[in-house]
């Protein structure tokens, strides 16, 4: 419906998706208070703001900054080329304690574009176990919220963790530990 990405950040931000509306409220209003921050975006921003502030407008790249900017670092793992790393969207001086919070990006159908929070809200790592030793895909409410992606295949959910556990790596070597 074009709040996938702001209904996942609500999930992770406040284990609410339908807070998607403050979410889009505070990316939109962070580009509109420091677009100097977005410079390197070839865009009219407050036109972009414009557009984003209504409601069912998808995010896009300068969305997903501006959310990591206000609520933390987030890592998009995108399914359409399961070999390229995540994206993880963070600034290297600030916010690097803050949780990383995982998005998952299904780009395999043109235009229909989908991003899913993966959240695990009662276990201390950051996918849920059953991908790891399970084919099934861990029980979820409906295809916007928790767990893996729709029919991802035992493969690919392994890669992810891989590819996870990389982030991870990456993430603690940018904190010094």
């Amino acid at each position: 419906d074009g709040n996938c990405f702001f209904r996942g950040m609500g999930k992770h931000v406040h284990d609410n998706q339908e807070t998607h509306e403050s979410i889009r409220a505070a990316v939109v209003a962070r580009v509109r208070s420091a677009p100097h921050e977005f410079e390197g975006f070839d865009v009219d921003l407050m036109a972009w703001a414009d557009k984003m502030s209504k409601n069912k407008e998808w995010a896009d790249g300068l969305a997903v900054k501006a959310a990591s900017l206000v609520y933390g670092p987030i890592a998009v793992f995108r399914q359409a080329n399961a070999d390229q790393p995540p994206s993880i969207f963070m600034l290297p001086e600030r916010d690097i304690l803050r949780p990383l919070m995982l998005m998952d990006l299904d780009e395999r159908n043109r235009g229909s574009e989908h991003y899913s929070p993966l959240v695990v809200p009662t276990v201390a790592v950051p996918v849920p176990t059953s991908w790891r030793t399970s084919e099934a895909s861990p029980s979820k409410a409906d295809d916007h919220v928790d767990g893996a992606p729709s029919g991802m295949p035992q493969q690919q959910k392994q890669h992810l963790c891989r590819l996870l556990d990389d982030a991870k790596r990456r993430l603690a070597e940018a904190k010094g530990d």
